[in-house]
């Protein structure tokens, strides 16, 4: 049975524990060590829209309805003059120089590629900087001139 409040819920005494947990909620975000956990929520407090972050394999999913998880994946577009840019793409910005005087240098900003340790590791060499999201390891790997670098 619903309690209607007329206040914001705190802690007493501004104790620093929490009023209530993410398992207690109905919706919004949450948080689960595994798909056991992710498929064990009960219907009571699923609703259409809510996310769910996976621990265990590091992905974020939404409720499309009742019954159907679908994975969230972030994504970078980058356009430029009507043209689509690569996923891997290296944008060159005029900066400004120390003291906030203009610059001609310019300043590199790079979107790194994902790939696998296998399509990474078939790059072979490469530049010297490359720098490589490994979505096996779910890490950054910079080619340093001799090998791969895992940051």
């Amino acid at each position: 049975m619903p309690i209607p409040l007329i206040a914001t819920i705190k802690p007493k005494n501004n104790g620093s524990f929490p009023i209530v947990e993410d398992v207690d909620l109905k919706g919004s975000y949450r948080v689960v060590a595994n798909v056991a956990e992710l498929n064990a929520i009960p219907d009571e407090r699923k609703r259409a829209g809510m996310m769910v972050y996976q621990q265990d394999v590091n992905k974020l999913w939404k409720l499309d309805d009742s019954d159907s998880w679908g994975e969230v994946i972030f994504t970078h577009t980058i356009v430029v003059n009507g043209t689509f840019m690569p996923q891997e793409s290296i944008l060159y910005f005029r900066g400004v120089g120390g003291e906030d005087e203009p610059s001609d240098q310019a300043t590199i900003l790079t979107f790194p590629q994902q790939c696998t340790t296998a399509q990474r590791i078939a790059m072979g060499v490469t530049y010297a900087g490359r720098t490589v999201f490994d979505t096996d390891l779910l890490r950054l790997a910079t080619y340093d001139g001799v090998a791969w670098r895992l940051s």
